[in-house]
């Protein structure tokens, strides 16, 4: 039986991964690969988050501290002759990841047991979301999040007789930046986590995007937040597949290294892109004009003409600001046409 360790800090979608994994290999029709769920915690994990993300277009919640997943399924490879084996996915919450690696905290007894669990693996897999790193503005914060990541690879190393690898998680979230690399995962890794590099060059890297298209939806108080999108897709999965198949219950730790194709950059929605637009503007404007307002009422009880002027200038900047309310308006109702037509025009088609 072969056991996998899915690890990871907080907000790199460990069980969104997961579930998508195992959705989309839920069935034979896949030619390689095929997911049967062998207990009943894997079956419940499956179906309450998938339903989550196609039908309430929610994202799953995360692993909460102290939890600890065990899903076990059987995974049927395709071949001459077909393979089998048992395949065990264990999923940690992200904060206990951080405390175990970041602040080198065994004496939790969720920490014990993820050192259990790290021992006696065949394979691991370190997600890093790469996105959520850099934006993270506490630089403490950050520079304890990259030590997380680097101190497991290197505890996972010393146990010895594993094989490992780093997955970028959601890269469709950072396209930019494969970019900047010509789309080489290895540059990537010299570039923003050039210790792990230099110590393990020859460690295999996953880049995939489990979902590739979001949405806007209201959030707390003003703000927007992205849901999944309607028929999101995702990339690379297979590449997951096959560096887990060819993982045998035990495995020296020289891997060679495999490369992987980079799917191409997936084109923003303009639907989404124009509605966030539009609710950036409708918010500058409403900022404007409660200034405009509280300068209007000062003017009107005092003679300087100081606060005149300022609300002259308010006043010009709102309208400004209507007009741009005006023309993202526009904008998001020719996307929202544009997106009616061809739905129309496919649906004829078929």
């Amino acid at each position: 039986m072969s056991k996998v360790i899915m690890l990871g800090g907080e907000g790199v979608g460990k069980s969104i991964l997961l579930t998508v994994l195992a959705q989309t290999y839920r069935t034979r029709n896949n030619a390689d690969f095929f997911l049967e769920a062998k207990n009943k915690d894997a079956a419940l994990f499956c179906h309450l988050n998938w339903h989550l993300l196609t039908e309430k277009h929610e994202w799953p919640p995360p692993t909460p501290p102290g939890a600890y997943k065990k899903l076990l399924w059987q995974l049927h490879i395709a071949g001459e002759p077909a393979r089998t084996f048992d395949l065990i996915c264990s999923d940690f919450a992200g904060e206990t990841f951080r405390r175990v690696f970041g602040n080198d905290d065994t004496s939790s007894p969720d920490a014990a047991e993820l050192t259990a669990h790290i021992r006696t693996a065949d394979a691991v897999l370190v997600l890093i979301n790469l996105a959520f790193l850099l934006d993270e503005k506490d630089i403490e914060r950050r520079i304890e999040n990259d030590w997380a990541i680097k101190n497991c690879i290197d505890k996972i190393a010393a146990f010895g007789g594993k094989r490992y690898c780093v997955v970028f998680t959601q890269i469709d979230r950072y396209y930019n930046l494969f970019e900047q690399v010509n789309n080489n995962c290895r540059q990537l890794l010299d570039k923003y986590f050039p210790q792990i590099a230099g110590v393990y060059p020859d460690i295999d890297i996953i880049p995939v995007a489990a979902v590739n298209r979001t949405d806007l939806a209201p959030g707390d108080g003003e703000n927007v937040r992205e849901v999944p999108a309607k028929g999101f897709c995702s990339h690379n999965l297979n590449e997951i597949m096959k560096w887990i198949s060819e993982t045998p219950a035990v495995q020296s730790t020289d891997v060679p290294e495999t490369t992987y194709t980079f799917p191409p950059p997936m084109p923003l929605d303009p639907v989404a892109h124009s509605a966030k637009r539009l609710w950036q503007n409708i918010q500058y404007s409403l900022y404007l004009f409660a200034t405009a307002v509280v300068f209007g009422l000062i003017c009107l009880g005092s003679n300087s003409p100081v606060f005149g002027i300022i609300s002259v200038f308010f006043a010009v900047g709102l309208c400004g600001s209507l007009l741009l309310v005006f023309c993202s308006g526009i904008d998001f109702a020719r996307a929202k046409y544009a997106r009616r037509k061809a739905y129309l025009e496919s649906a004829n088609q078929s």
